[in-house]
C-alpha cells in the first residue's frame, strides 16, 4: 500500500511545477512593472530601473523561472508582497483561518443537507417531494454564485436589514456567505446522492435484505447507503480541497479576509510574489485532499489493495 501512497504523492510534485509554469508565464505576458508598484508614481524612472534589476525583472523567462523553482520549492522562500512589503507566507496564513472556518463550517452543512436530501429524493422516487426536489436543486446549480450572493445582500441586508452585507463583526456576518454556499453546493451533492442511491437500490442484494425481513430504514441507511458512500465521499473530499484554496466568489462579494479574496487583490494589484504564493498554496492544498481521498478509496477498495500488496 506504501507504493500507492507514493506513486500519488510523486504526482503531486509535476502537477505544481506545471501549475507554477503557466501561472508565471501568464504573469511575465502581462505588462506590469514591479519597481513602479513598490516605489509609487512619485519615483523617479532611474529609481524604478534599478530596483527592477535587483528583482531580477529583466532577465530572461526561463532564467526567472528556474530561481523561482529553486527558491520556492527547495527553500521554502516566497519572497515579499509587492504592496505591503510583507513575507508572502504571513500573507496567507493571517488569511487562511478566515477561509478555512467557512470551508469546514459549509461543508458539513452542505453534506448534511445534500445526503440527506438525496437519499430521501431516491427512496421516493417520482413522488412530489422527488419532483420538488429535482427542480429545486436544478434551478439552484444553474444559478450563479456571485448570484446567489448579491441577491443573498439585497434581500436580507438592503431590504429586510437582517444580516450585515460585508466585513466580519459578529457571528452574523457569517450566516449569509457560509449559509449561500452552502445552498449552492448542496444542489449537486443531492444530485449525485439520489443517482447513486438508486443504483444501489436496484441491486439483488437489496431485494433479498428486504425478503429476509429488515425494517425499511436499516435496508438503506446500513446496506444501501452503506455501499454509496465511497463515492459521496470522495465528492465532498474533493470539494473540501477546492474550496480550502480559497471561497473566491463569497469573499469577494462579502469583502471577507480570505485567501481567495486575498489572490484576487493580488491579481487586480499585479502583485506577483502574492499571486504565485497563493497559486502554489491553492494547489498544494488542492493536490493533498485529493491525495487522501484517493488513500481513503484505496483503503476501501480491496482491489486497489490487492494490486499493491507486493
Amino acid at each position: 500500500m506504501w507504493k500507492y501512497v507514493l506513486k500519488r504523492l510523486l504526482l503531486i510534485i509535476p502537477i505544481l511545477l506545471g501549475v507554477v509554469f503557466i501561472v508565471f508565464a501568464i504573469m511575465s505576458l502581462t505588462p506590469s512593472d514591479p519597481g513602479r508598484l513598490i516605489l509609487g508614481i512619485s519615483a523617479s524612472q532611474e529609481s524604478v530601473d534599478q530596483l527592477n534589476d535587483q528583482l531580477g525583472y529583466n532577465r530572461p523567462f526561463m532564467t526567472r523561472f528556474l530561481d523561482y523553482v529553486k527558491e520556492a520549492f527547495l527553500k521554502f522562500e516566497f519572497g515579499n508582497s509587492y504592496n505591503s512589503g510583507k513575507p508572502v507566507v504571513r500573507e496567507i496564513m493571517n488569511n487562511f483561518p478566515t477561509t478555512l472556518k467557512m470551508v469546514v463550517i459549509s461543508t458539513v452543512l452542505y453534506s448534511i443537507i445534500g445526503i440527506t436530501l438525496g437519499v430521501f429524493s431516491a427512496v421516493k422516487q417520482y413522488s412530489a417531494g422527488d419532483n420538488i426536489l429535482r427542480v429545486a436543486s436544478m434551478a439552484v446549480a444553474a444559478f450563479p454564485q456571485f448570484w446567489l450572493a448579491m441577491m443573498g445582500i439585497l434581500v436580507f441586508s438592503l431590504y429586510l436589514g437582517w444580516l450585515p452585507s460585508n466585513g466580519i463583526d459578529n457571528w452574523k456576518s457569517w450566516i449569509l456567505p457560509i449559509g449561500l454556499y452552502s445552498l449552492s453546493a448542496s444542489a449537486p451533492l443531492l444530485r449525485l446522492t439520489r443517482t447513486i442511491v438508486l443504483e444501489q437500490i436496484r441491486q439483488d442484494y437489496v431485494r433479498t435484505v428486504r425478503a429476509k425481513g429488515a425494517p425499511e430504514k436499516r435496508v438503506i441507511w446500513k446496506h444501501v447507503f452503506k455501499n454509496s458512500a465511497l463515492p459521496i465521499i470522495n465528492t465532498v473530499g474533493v470539494q473540501f480541497g477546492a474550496s480550502l484554496g480559497g471561497m473566491v466568489v463569497m469573499e469577494s462579494v462579502y469583502s471577507l479576509p480570505g485567501v481567495g479574496n486575498l489572490a484576487l487583490t493580488a491579481m487586480r494589484q499585479k502583485d506577483m510574489p502574492l499571486i504565485m504564493g497563493c497559486t502554489i498554496f491553492m494547489a498544494a492544498i488542492f493536490c493533498l485532499m485529493v491525495l487522501v481521498v484517493d488513500i481513503v478509496s484505496a483503503y476501501s477498495d480491496p482491489r486497489v489493495k490487492a494490486k499493491y500488496a507486493g
